[in-house]
């Protein structure tokens, strides 16, 4: 009964030994032949770097790297460069509540001048406002400046129209009467009609210059459809109905 068990015991044991003849051993010795490589190369760098000839020869080569790098984003930062800032708005300080002005433009191209490390700190400045400041002048014609708020004064910069004349109007008030006009009747339910729209107050005071209260035909206050909460039969109320002034040219009746 033991026998075929020794049988069995004897097979894997000579199949074991196959396998620690042909792969163990091989594998054994390359791993080892590797790490004798290694351990020899690892002496011969050790050697090589301990003398000091070879320490002064590879911190000269760092050096001169590390030169050749920071010089050349110096040079990239230090260089001059231009910038131009599109359709930049205009703020206007003046008396709004005295004062009607004309003739400023609403934007300007601003092109900024100097070093492309300085443009991008100004760039990134919460400052950067286009300012005309129009305190102390009185009602007329005036050429005035428009400035740039620049960060930096290392930057140099041009605005674009960099002078504009203004004319100053004193501000006048007059007291139009006020219809109502209806727009976008086709979105109203089939079922329905506008019998009446009513309006608090028939009277609207309108403010500027004195020339341009001329030209005002008729100032009417546009009922929206579209607008409308529901589309029910009853009564709706509006609230914060947008005012539209018609201006007289030539005979015709513009919607301003």
């Amino acid at each position: 009964m033991k026998k075929p068990k020794n049988k069995l015991f004897i097979f894997f044991k000579n199949i074991w030994k196959i396998i620690d003849r042909k792969i163990i051993l091989p594998l054994t010795k390359i791993v080892l032949s590797i790490s004798d490589y290694f351990n020899n190369f690892g002496k011969k760098l050790e050697g090589w770097l301990s003398k000091s000839t070879t320490l002064l020869f590879l911190s000269l080569f760092i050096s001169i790297i590390v030169f050749i790098i920071v010089d050349r984003k110096v040079l990239s930062f230090s260089e001059n460069s231009a910038e131009i800032l599109k359709e930049r708005p205009v703020n206007v300080i003046y008396n709004e509540e005295a004062y009607v002005i004309e003739g400023l433009p609403e934007t300007v191209d601003v092109t900024l001048i100097g070093r492309k490390a300085d443009l991008y700190f100004a760039k990134q400045s919460p400052s950067q406002e286009i300012t005309v400041d129009l305190t102390g002048l009185k009602p007329g014609t005036h050429e005035v400046n428009i400035k740039y708020n620049q960060a930096l004064a290392s930057i140099e910069y041009k605005v674009n129209p960099s002078v504009a004349t203004v004319i100053i109007y004193p501000k006048v008030s007059e007291t139009k009467t006020l219809t109502t006009d209806i727009i976008n009747q086709d979105s109203l339910n089939d079922k329905l009609i506008i019998d009446n729209v009513n309006i608090d107050n028939d009277k609207v005071v309108v403010k500027g210059a004195e020339h341009q209260l001329a030209e005002v035909a008729s100032v009417k206050a546009m009922v929206d459809v579209k607008k409308l909460p529901v589309q029910e039969e009853g009564t709706v109320t509006l609230k914060d109905i947008p005012l539209k002034a018609l201006m007289q040219k030539e005979n015709q009746l513009i919607l301003k």
